[in-house]
């Protein structure tokens, strides 16, 4: 078959593809995910607090008595783990393997964060001689969230990176 082009055809109406017509999509600030991430932050930690509060303790503790430390170890797993991973991945057995140790490294690198606002929170509230686990588990997600929103390009997620780090 042939295909002949009548040019006296035209299309008219609304474009699909959103390039004038259409609804538009709103617009949702950038607070809002800031308060979305913050408040499931609150609630892991709460989790995290009551679940485990001897090892929340622990984490706290030698977070705030050694962060260097902390954050070298946590600078390690960041990169040894995904390596470790990518070379899991070269073998037949170890596909499925390296599948979920990626969502499980994904699950633990949130919780880290939230360990490591709780840390950041104890740290504050040590300055003013205040020790509460649930006050630095408010005190820590709100400096987080506000660091994550902050407009200054690369600031704010290079502090949540500090955190997620000495969390780990």
């Amino acid at each position: 078959g042939t295909v002949t082009r009548q040019e006296s055809v035209q299309v008219s109406g609304p474009d699909v593809f959103g390039s004038g017509g259409g609804p538009s999509v709103p617009e949702i600030p950038g607070w809002v995910g800031s308060v979305y991430f913050g408040l499931a932050d609150l609630l892991l930690g709460a989790v995290l607090l009551i679940a485990a509060p001897t090892v929340s303790r622990r984490l706290v503790e030698t977070g705030t008595d050694r962060p260097l430390r902390s954050a070298g170890v946590g600078l390690l797993s960041v990169v040894g783990v995904p390596i470790l991973l990518v070379v899991l991945l070269l073998t037949v057995v170890g596909i499925p393997l390296s599948i979920a140790g990626l969502v499980a490294f994904g699950v633990l690198l949130w919780i880290a964060s939230v360990y490591g606002a709780i840390i950041l929170g104890a740290g504050a509230l040590s300055l003013a001689d205040y020790e509460n686990r649930w006050a630095a588990l408010l005190v820590g997600v709100a400096v987080a969230s506000v660091a994550g929103a902050l407009p200054i390009p690369l600031v704010g997620g290079l502090v949540q990176f500090v955190i997620l780090l000495v969390g780990l």
